[in-house]
């Protein structure tokens, strides 16, 4: 029962972030929400606010089994293009 559960949920997730806007959502949530560092402040409880952030926008990429090395790569092409468009 369990295990079907889960995948279903992978399932689910896979469908909602397959396509480009998917993909370009988990872009941005791995930017804005402290993926590529880990979050050290002064004030503890913000600390774990921001690695708790973290930790949903990671485990959201491991039920799409992507990396964050792809991720990256996506986001510095998004960069690239933004500049461009700035020129």
């Amino acid at each position: 029962m369990r295990w079907n559960e889960e995948r279903i949920k992978r399932e689910l997730f896979k469908e909602v972030f397959k396509g480009d806007n998917g993909k370009d959502i988990l872009t941005f949530l791995s930017k804005d929400y402290h993926v590529y560092k880990t979050s050290q402040t002064p004030d503890p409880y913000i600390s774990a606010f921001q690695e708790g952030q973290r930790s949903v926008v990671l485990k959201i990429m491991e039920y799409v089994q992507t990396d964050l090395e792809t991720i990256r790569r996506r986001h510095d092409f998004q960069e690239q293009e933004r500049l461009k468009r700035r020129q």
